[in-house]
This record gives C-alpha cells, structure tokens and sequence, in this order.
C-alpha cells in the first residue's frame, strides 16, 4: 500500500474483522482515515484501538440516507474521498 501517504481513506464496515486490519493499515501508512460501522458500541471499541482518526461515522450502508449522511460526513473530514474502501 505504498503511495498513499496523506490520501483520505473512508472505510465502510470497518468496525470489525477485515476493514478494522485494513483501517489500521491505512493508518500505519500515513493516511487519513474515516472509519464507519453500523453498531455505535463496536465502533467505539474499534476507535480505542487505533490511532487518531479524520472522523468516524455510524451507519448502516444498506440504507440510502446513511450512506448520504455517511459520504457527507466522511468529505468533511477528510476534505476529499481518495479511496473507499469497503
């Protein structure tokens, strides 16, 4: 994953298992991350264990306005989406 230092990284599902290794991978390499989940609870255990993040976000991607609510919380953040990771 190298060359992304400083990208603006947005991890859906990233509360648990495969998209929490990828967010702290991310992070590893230097980028800007926005994590979301859908479950509050597991989110927050998941930002304990990592470093600082740009900004985290609950919400289900199946639902529309989620994911409206998500990608608008997630450009403010970050300033611009480079990647989406999912």
């Amino acid at each position: 994953m190298r060359g992304l230092t400083g990208r603006g990284i947005l991890v859906a599902g990233g509360s648990s298992g495969i998209g929490l290794a990828a967010a702290r991978r991310f992070l590893d390499e230097g980028c800007r991350v926005h994590l979301s989940g859908h479950d509050s609870g597991q989110l927050e255990n998941a930002v304990a264990t990592l470093p600082p993040l740009a900004g985290t976000t609950v919400g289900d991607v199946s639902n529309a306005d989620d994911v409206t609510r998500l990608i608008a919380e997630s450009a403010s953040s970050l300033g611009r989406i480079e990647v989406l990771a999912n």
